[in-house]
């Protein structure tokens, strides 16, 4: 069932408060915190490819924003990737985990990593934050960086062209996200890691 449909202008915030037990495993890497999914909006041979909006932990414990369609044909180079940031989640304390992201195309993207102060959000077309908020502490921006964060069709259509000429595609020029976990969703990190978690919110502004 449909929770939200999104598209180019729009923003979609993602927020929850997560505590990581100090006690279990080592400090938390590599795993997935909030997890936004569809998987019907882009079809290739009739098949849905699936899109996501995730925050993410990498190997290192930084936190990070994905946002990119999974499809088959496209190389990494051609999806928008992680944006890192250089902070990590502290153990044993309520932290407030906030993305925010506008949706939309035709952006040059950022050279300045994490935080780009370069934009106006206010008139760019097409840019993503992430803020952490510690109990008792102040809220932070850890991460903010312009570029794509929807499906340029004209250039997916002349990529696939290229790369899969005889794939059918079917394109919307919606997405509905039919899915939004929160929690140790995608652990890679070969470790047992706790994570309370607590104030859940999905939301788009248009």
């Amino acid at each position: 069932r449909a929770l939200l449909t999104v598209g180019m202008g729009d923003t979609v915030r993602l927020r929850a408060r997560l505590r990581f037990d100090g006690s279990v495993g080592t400090a938390p890497t590599s795993t997935t915190l909030l997890d936004l999914e569809e998987f019907d909006d882009i079809r290739i041979d009739g098949e849905g490819t699936g899109a996501g909006l995730r925050v993410r932990l990498d190997a290192r414990g930084f936190i990070e924003l994905n946002r990119g369609e999974l499809v088959p044909a496209l190389t990494d180079a051609d999806r928008m990737r992680g944006l890192k940031s250089t902070t990590t989640l502290p153990v044993d304390v309520w932290v407030q985990v906030e993305a925010i992201v506008k949706l939309g195309i035709a952006t040059p993207a950022s050279t300045i990593e994490p935080i780009d102060t370069t934009f106006d959000a206010d008139t760019t077309d097409a840019w993503c934050a992430l803020w952490l908020t510690p109990e008792g502490g102040e809220r932070t921006l850890v991460m903010r960086q312009q570029g794509t964060t929807f499906i340029d069709r004209a250039v997916w259509e002349e990529r696939l062209a290229e790369l899969a000429p005889d794939l059918v595609v079917e394109w919307s020029d919606t997405v509905t996200y039919d899915t939004f976990q929160v929690g140790l969703t995608n652990n890679r990190s070969e470790v047992d890691q706790a994570l309370a978690i607590d104030d859940i919110e999905v939301a788009v502004r248009r």
